[in-house]
């Protein structure tokens, strides 16, 4: 029926004979206003109902309790507190509202099971848009209006009325339609619009951007713009899937090169852009497609050189959103000088705040890694610490004198200025260009004035700073100010070295003796993990040093130091002036220490046509070494060279400061003299896989060879042999799996086989020997690389990790083992889908703790498998298996709801 139909005027106020109009499904106003029913009562019956209406006032509440009386008054307040929630114009608005929808019919949709509003009238429906527009218009700045009762419960029905005119698309009303979506999504608070209702809307603004009419494309970009930008989590997943069919990227970015091709309005530039951000932003897998369109990079780098601001604005944001992605942020510093230039231009001060601030957070996301900063310092590193420079400066006034502005744009600048904690040029930079009295002026208020003053003792000088630093003076930007005083300080390059005095050196020798053993072995621990920095470890090292401990401590080493002077695999002697021998292996030394090999020994010197199929080994090669070599050195070195440190007295640390300098040791070198780390440089590492190239491949002394498959092009550089296979060493295999070792001692005839087939895919053996001969597991894509491959380049990628999980587990590799199954878990909770072909490799290799797993990813999805036919391939154990696991998941959900 009709809600707020009235006689007379039509807007709701008293008609001529003086009754108000009742509502339907209400009570209506008598004009004593006592609410006893409608206004066709006898004067009797009113004056009933008012005596036994306030009788029930004055006997239902004690007065010594007042308790009902409260209650009354607590109920009768809110109903007025909401009454002046709306004004009278609102409610008159909000009447005609419902008065234009109810010329409209409802139709009872069976697929949603809702009602939709509907109406072919253009007429109609230009009288609901603009009854709408009005509506929200009065809203429009008043918060708690738009959170009324009356505004909640007539949402779905604007909303309804909105999808239908838009979906007509008649051309005279799209772009009302569209302005008045604008006002929807700006006005009406987001949580009253997390409905079904909206996501379609989504769907029909996402069809229009495309629209040939620029009044229609750009209010229907800014609604999805203010759409996205207030998503609530929950809601997130529905809205980006909707996009993503609607293919609304692609769209924004069409219209972007026409932008670039054709005479539209900046505004449509704009709000397009913006629109493409904003995606970006909340959907990281959209990055990487994006920066590779070739053609829409060029149109970008085409529009930077344009002046207008709001231009320069939205492609600041753009590129923000796209450098998110650590990949596309490297191609876009890779590209050259003009766009590092671009940037830093914008953070100039003869632009305007918005741009600047923009400006910053596009350095901050582009300067992640050390890498990319380095490149751009040394494109226009001193153009790039002046704008950081006059940036800090924006707060040097005073603090009552800066506004919210200034203060976000000094924030951008002291967190853009962190790149100080890498070393470079730019710290030279920072220097001339005064960092140190920027610094000054950001900690301590006033400090200009006090520094007039004559010369000050330490003492008034430690009193002003402790004054000044209880101030809290700029407290928002205090942990940046620390931060980047200390990476100053770390990379100033003066040669401090600070000592205490008065201490006797003695008095806490027992100490220090109880826990020398303890604090060796944390500080060992410490260079072995890779969670730590290269600083934080290199550091430990030079720490070492002072216990006599030189080196980098490596798990890799540890494995392949048992080989230390073993004659088991070793393939020649070092031989020194007094007759002693130390046996070696020459593929390690070939790798840590080539200066111990002859020339003719080196592989660089060998030619790539005299490396023939020839597995048996020569007899063990002799070398004698001049008779300057000391052997205590020898052995130290040999320590160092397959231990990766070493243990020596001050006196025997100088005999091996030369032999390592002889052999180019460079690292050893240094700890051997104590020098200081620099910061910044890369810590040594412990890897042999140098060692399986082409050259190092010549010391070979047995085959890992994968499982027969055809790979197209695969050929063998060294060998005749068509299997795919790797050459490998016995020594670093053995000294990473126990299983190999003792197959390699057992003297049966696989011990004495030159070839070692392992029933794993090629690419699985590649990763496999990866982590012999370097300790590392190589990782597959991540992030937005592995979010834009499809299912079966993922599958492709995984497979090999589960082959060495079962590998893994049969030759007793648990650490292996337990990197492939992190890899495996990862993957699956990204991408269930993968669960379907992971779950028949695993059943076949009989890893049942993954079969239960990928069961319980498959179990929400039984029912579609199975209606679309894809559980017939596998065998009735593993359907049983999916069947029981989708049965318990759902025993769970009933006892979560009761």
């Amino acid at each position: 029926g009709n809600v707020g139909e009235t006689k007379g005027s039509g807007d709701g106020t008293d008609d001529i004979e003086g009754n108000v109009a009742p509502r339907e499904g209400a009570n209506a106003m008598t004009g004593d206003g006592l609410g006893l029913g409608a206004s066709t009562w006898d004067g009797a019956e009113v004056a009933v109902g008012a005596i036994l209406f306030v009788w029930a006032c004055i006997f239902s509440a004690p007065a010594d309790e007042g308790i009902g009386e409260e209650t009354m008054k607590s109920g009768r307040d809110k109903e007025k507190e909401n009454d002046r929630c709306i004004s009278s114009h609102m409610q008159t608005l909000h009447r005609r509202l419902l008065h234009a929808l109810n010329l409209g019919t409802r139709h009872f949709d069976e697929k949603t099971n809702r009602s939709r509003w509907q109406c072919a009238n253009i007429e109609v429906q230009k009288n609901v848009l603009r009854s709408t527009g009005a509506f929200l218009d009065s809203l429009s700045g008043d918060a708690r209006a738009a959170r009324h009762a009356v505004v909640k419960e007539s949402v779905p029905d604007i909303l309804g009325a909105l999808l239908w005119i838009l979906q007509c698309k008649s051309e005279a009303l799209l772009s009302m339609a569209s302005k008045v979506t604008v006002k929807l999504v700006s006005v009406l608070p987001i949580p009253l619009l997390q409905s079904q209702h909206m996501l379609d809307l989504v769907y029909c603004l996402s069809s229009l951007l495309s629209s040939h009419q620029v009044e229609v494309a750009i209010p229907c970009a800014t609604a999805l713009k203010l759409v996205i930008s207030n998503l609530s989590a929950t809601s997130e997943k529905e809205v980006m899937e909707a996009l993503k069919e609607t293919e609304a990227s692609i769209q924004i970015v069409g219209n972007i090169k026409d932008f670039a091709e054709g005479a539209k309005k900046i505004e449509y530039f704009e709000e397009m852009t913006l629109l493409l951000s904003t995606i970006l932003w909340r959907w990281p897998p959209s990055r990487f497609p994006i920066c590779n369109d070739v053609i829409l990079m060029k149109v970008l780098a085409n529009i930077q050189s344009r002046t207008n601001s709001s231009i320069k604005l939205a492609l600041l944001k753009l590129y923000t959103s796209l450098a998110l992605c650590d990949s596309v942020a490297r191609k876009l510093i890779e590209d050259g000088e003009v766009f590092p230039q671009m940037f830093v231009q914008a953070m100039g001060k003869s632009n305007p705040h918005a741009v600047r601030i923009e400006g910053f957070r596009l350095a901050q996301c582009l300067l992640r890694s050390q890498d990319n900063c380095l490149k751009v310092i040394g494109l226009c590193g001193e153009a790039l610490v002046g704008a950081i420079i006059c940036g800090m400066r924006e707060t040097g006034l005073s603090s009552k004198k800066i506004g919210n502005n200034h203060g976000s744009l000094s924030a951008e600048a002291c967190q853009l200025a962190l790149i100080t904690r890498w070393a470079g040029d730019h710290h030279t930079n920072f220097w001339k260009q005064g960092i140190d009295r920027v610094l000054l002026n950001l900690l301590i208020e006033n400090i200009q004035d006090q520094l007039f003053e004559p010369v000050l003792s330490l003492e008034k000088q430690i009193y002003m700073a402790k004054e000044g630093l209880k101030s809290n003076y700029h407290l928002g930007l205090r942990s940046y100010l620390w931060d980047i005083l200390g990476w100053l300080t770390i990379h100033c390059g003066e040669n401090l070295n600070p000592y205490t005095h008065g201490n006797n050196p003695q008095q806490f020798s027992r100490e220090v003796t109880n826990i020398r053993g303890q604090l060796v072995s944390k500080f060992q621990e410490i260079c072995k993990s890779n969670s730590f920095s290269p600083g934080v470890r290199w550091y430990v090292s030079y720490i070492l040093t002072y216990f006599r401990y030189y080196g980098f401590p490596n798990e890799l080493a540890e494995r392949i130091g048992k080989s230390l002077n073993k004659e088991e695999y070793s393939d020649m002697n070092l031989v020194i002036a007094t007759g002693e021998s130390l046996s070696v292996h020459i593929v390690i030394l070939a790798v840590r220490c080539p200066s111990l090999l002859p020339p003719r020994l080196l592989p660089c010197r060998k030619n790539s046509k005299v490396i023939t199929d020839k597995f048996v080994r020569e007899s063990t090669r002799e070398v004698r070494l001049s008779s300057y070599v000391d052997y205590e050195a020898l052995v130290l070195l040999l320590e160092y060279v397959y231990l990766g440190c070493l243990h020596a007295s001050e006196e025997t640390a100088r005999k091996l400061k030369i032999l390592a300098k002889h052999c180019n040791l460079q690292p050893l070198f240094q700890m051997l003299h104590r020098q200081r780390p620099k910061w910044g440089t890369p810590f040594p590492s412990f890897n042999l896989t140098s060692s399986l190239d082409l050259a190092g491949s010549c010391y070979s002394d047995v085959i890992l060879e994968a499982k027969s498959n055809e790979l197209v092009g695969w050929a063998c550089n060294i060998c005749s042999v068509t299997v795919p296979h790797k050459h490998v060493h016995k020594v670093i295999l053995q000294s990473g799996c126990d299983y190999l070792q003792g197959l390699f001692r057992s003297g049966m005839q696989e011990s004495h086989s030159q070839v070692i087939k392992v029933d794993i895919s090629w690419e699985a053996l590649c990763k496999l020997v990866q982590w012999f001969y370097s300790d590392e597991l190589p990782d597959p894509p991540s992030g937005c690389l592995w979010d834009n491959i499809d299912d079966e380049e993922k599958l492709f990628n995984l497979q090999p990790y589960v082959e060495l999980y079962w590998l893994a587990e049969f030759w007793l590799l648990e650490n292996i083992q337990e990197s492939c199954w992190n890899v495996i878990m990862s993957c699956l909770d990204a991408s269930w889908q993968l669960s379907i072909k992971i779950i028949k490799m695993a059943y076949n290799l009989s890893l049942w703790k993954l079969v239960d797993i990928a069961a319980n990813l498959m179990a929400p999805s039984y029912c579609q498998l199975r209606d679309s036919g894809e559980l017939e391939e596998f065998d009735d154990a593993l359907v049983h298996l999916i069947y029981s696991a989708s049965i318990q998941l759902n025993q769970e959900r009933k006892k979560c709801f009761r």
